[in-house]
């Protein structure tokens, strides 16, 4: 089923459960109220009916598809964006909350791997680098095992340049520098007939800065 059938049979139950007053639409930002004890009684019948995770991963989805801020997007209207942001994040916490109870390989592609990228790209711009942390290592388990076949994947490149990030601002610039080592090499083969990628530029870009951070000037200016 694809995520736009998945998105169609969502709306299709929520307007069956609207039918009966079990809950409405909030103006004016749309979301969804819930009587408590309807949530609770739901719960329940979801979960003896073996429901309830398929209908977790349907709103995994569908809080990818509303995020606003996307992997390494620089928010275009900051306060507003990451207001928007802000009301999805209890969402998703509830979602990896979830995956954290379950089996190792139970979780194994439980939640799509942009839900973990997107919000762990929050976390780092409201500051929380503990859980931004947390959420990139998440994204980069899920995408090595996704690209095992492919490991310098773009994609799996820029996770490892989000985590160095991470670790620099924390003050973690040898791992940082490992981290954007690492990236740069992927990155250098993904785009060996791409030299001047932007990718590329980013990535020494960001190394230098840990040079500088470092006190290696000679590096840094080199990069």
């Amino acid at each position: 089923m694809s995520a736009a059938d998945r998105m169609a049979e969502l709306q299709q139950q929520l307007a069956v459960v609207h039918k009966y007053s079990l809950l409405e639409w909030i103006e004016p930002d749309k979301s969804v109220g819930l009587h408590r004890l309807v949530q609770q009684q739901a719960r329940r019948c979801a979960g003896a009916a073996g429901t309830a995770e398929r209908a977790m991963r349907l709103l995994g989805e569908v809080l990818v598809k509303v995020m606003p801020i996307k992997g390494e997007s620089v928010p275009r209207n900051f306060a507003a964006e990451m207001a928007a942001a802000a009301k999805l994040m209890p969402h998703a916490a509830a979602l990896t909350r979830h995956e954290k109870k379950m089996a190792p390989g139970a979780a194994a592609g439980w939640l799509p791997v942009e839900l973990h990228a997107n919000f762990a790209r929050v976390y780092e711009l409201r500051g929380q680098l503990t859980e931004a942390e947390e959420g990139y290592r998440r994204a980069l388990q899920m995408r090595e095992a996704a690209y095992a076949d492919q490991p310098n994947h773009p994609s799996l490149a820029a996770t490892v340049g989000n985590l160095a990030g991470v670790h620099r601002r924390q003050g973690r610039l040898a791992e940082a520098d490992e981290g954007f080592r690492r990236a740069l090499q992927m990155e250098e083969a993904a785009y060996a007939y791409q030299p001047n990628h932007p990718d590329l530029a980013i990535t020494l870009h960001n190394l230098a800065g840990v040079h500088l951070d470092q006190g290696r000037l000679a590096e840094a200016e080199e990069g």
